[in-house]
């Protein structure tokens, strides 16, 4: 029987599939799982003889799962359901005293929007003269937020237990002479959390 090894690979980077197995007596079922929304495909290819032609699945629909948490993207950041932390890229500085927005996005528990969502969302800041929005409601799953902060800083991580804190990750406020003292690795919070139309 034929015993090749078999490269195997998806359209979701992230997907739980080996990433490389052997055929027992020319066939093999291995279990996959996939993460990110959408139609995603998965490929095997031979690594043994490349004169072998490979195969791509037919695509296969990907549903988000139910609500579990919330996303906040800072500017020069980009969501990226299915990954570890749920965004790509790196937020970029911000002037100090002048608004910026952050937008932010219900999903499941790996990171993939959840449309239908229209839970309050909150944010408070770690500085003290930040001029935050008020409570917005999310519209299908998503808000852009606006304000102004001189250590505004902040981006998704992963929600712990409860489905209504996200974590941020720093985004660095430039003064017009310089940069906030600091060392440039320090970390600030901002906590963006779901409430009711009866939170104070």
């Amino acid at each position: 029987g034929i015993t090749d090894r078999i490269e195997l690979s998806s359209t979701d980077l992230f997907a739980g599939v080996p990433a490389e197995t052997t055929l027992i007596n020319g066939e093999l079922t291995v279990p996959c799982t996939l993460f990110k929304a959408g139609t995603q495909t998965i490929s095997a290819s031979d690594l043994d003889d490349a004169g072998i032609a490979g195969h791509t699945s037919s695509p296969v629909e990907i549903l988000p799962g139910a609500f579990a948490g919330v996303l906040i993207i800072a500017p020069g950041e980009e969501p990226a359901p299915g990954t570890e932390t749920g965004r790509t890229g790196e937020p970029t500085d911000q002037s100090i005293n002048f608004a910026f927005t952050v937008s932010v996005f219900a999903t499941d528990a790996w990171w993939n929007p959840v449309t239908g969502v229209t839970d309050l969302v909150r944010i408070t800041s770690n500085d003290p003269l930040a001029e935050l929005p008020a409570d917005t409601q999310l519209q299908d799953g998503r808000a852009d937020l606006s304000g102004v902060g001189d250590q505004v800083v902040v981006l998704g991580h992963r929600h712990g237990d409860a489905p209504v804190v996200g974590l941020l990750e720093r985004v660095r406020a430039d003064r017009p002479a310089g940069d906030l003292a600091g060392d440039r690795d320090d970390r600030y919070r901002v906590h963006v959390g779901v409430c009711d139309g009866r939170h104070e």
